[in-house]
C-alpha cells in the first residue's frame, strides 16, 4: 500500500508479506487519520482463504489484525465504515457456488455478526460493493447467475443486524453490478 502526495511522490509504503497469497480489495482512511484495509489471506487459518482486516495508524503501523474464518474458503471484496467506527465487510464464501458473506465488526475488529446470503442454490452470487445508507442500513451490490448465459444485477439491503429489507434482481441478458450508491431520494443507483 502506498500513500502518494499531491504530485505523485511516494510518502509512505506498507507491505504485507506472509507465506502465501494475500491481497487487499478495500482501503479506507478514518476521521482520526488511521486506516482500515481488507482483503483475503491464504496464509492464516484456512489455506483456501479467509477474510483479513487490519487497522493501521496514520504512519501505516499495524494497530491490530483480525482474520475471519466462516468454515469455508472466504474472500473479502469490499467494505464500508459504520457510524460507530467499525465496518461492514462483504465478500463471498463458497463450496461449489459463491454466496454473499457479510461480517459486521466493531472498531476493535470484534465480530458482531456474520451472515451468508444466497439468491438461489444453483447460482453463483458475487458481491462487489457495499454502502452504509442514510438510514443506517447496508446496501450490497453484486450479481447472481451462472457467469456466462444468465445473470442478474442483485441489490440486497439489510438492517444493522443483517435482516433483509430489500432483495431485488435486475436482468438485461447478462447483467452485473460492480458498484452502487444511495441517491438523494433514498433510492439507489446501480
Amino acid at each position: 500500500m502506498f500513500k502518494i502526495d499531491s504530485v505523485g511522490r511516494i510518502v509512505k509504503k506498507y507491505e504485507v508479506d506472509y507465506a502465501k497469497a494475500d491481497h487487499a480489495h478495500w482501503f479506507k482512511e478514518l476521521k482520526d487519520g488511521s486506516y482500515y484495509w481488507a482483503g483475503h489471506t491464504d496464509s492464516k487459518a484456512d489455506p483456501g482463504g479467509d477474510m483479513i482486516l487490519q487497522k493501521l495508524d496514520k504512519n501505516f503501523k499495524v494497530i491490530w489484525e483480525k482474520v475471519y474464518d466462516g468454515g469455508l474458503p472466504e474472500h473479502s471484496h469490499c467494505g464500508a465504515v459504520t457510524p460507530d467506527g467499525g465496518c461492514i465487510l462483504l465478500g463471498h464464501n463458497y463450496v461449489t457456488r459463491e454466496k454473499f458473506w457479510a461480517i459486521r465488526v466493531d472498531s476493535n475488529g470484534k465480530k458482531l455478526w456474520d451472515k451468508t446470503f444466497s439468491s438461489d442454490p444453483s447460482n453463483n452470487d458475487s458481491p462487489y460493493d457495499v454502502a452504509v445508507t442514510a438510514e443506517g442500513n447496508y446496501a450490497f451490490f453484486g450479481y447472481s447467475g451462472n457467469y456466462q448465459t444468465v445473470s442478474s444485477a442483485w441489490l440486497l439491503v439489510v438492517d444493522p443486524n443483517g435482516n433483509i429489507l430489500i432483495d431485488k434482481h435486475y436482468n438485461i441478458d447478462v447483467s452485473y453490478i460492480y458498484g452502487g450508491i444511495q441517491a438523494a431520494d433514498s433510492g439507489f443507483v446501480l
